[in-house]
């Protein structure tokens, strides 16, 4: 996974929070002035443990996502270095030839211009 993908990932993930926190904001900004009776109480706390819930649920939804992008992002890194590797041997032997053809053109050139 890309970073732009974990970024897209972690985004997510804080809009979900911000979104319960909004929805808490909302719900105790509901209660206003008065104080709730007992029902009003407890069907607030029902709601709050029951947005809490979202809220965990949410969280490790995203950790679970970060993890698996962190795991394909390693194997993606780990793939990519070894075919980096292979491709700097390829030039390596390749600029192996290209020296030793210089070489033998050289040695050709030294040879006419003797004769």
């Amino acid at each position: 996974m890309t970073a732009v993908e974990l970024a897209l990932a972690f985004a997510a993930a804080m809009l979900a929070a911000g979104a319960c926190g909004w929805g808490l904001r909302a719900l105790r900004g509901s209660l206003g002035a008065d104080a709730p009776d007992a029902a009003q109480a407890d069907a607030l706390a029902a709601r709050l443990a029951e947005a809490e819930d979202l809220l965990d649920q949410e969280r490790e939804a995203a950790r679970a996502a970060l993890a698996e992008a962190e795991a394909r992002l390693a194997e993606t890194q780990a793939r990519l270095g070894g075919a980096l590797a292979e491709r700097q041997a390829e030039l390596d032997a390749t600029m192996d030839i290209v020296g030793s053809l210089r070489q033998r053109v050289e040695a050709l050139r030294r040879g006419d211009d003797a004769a």
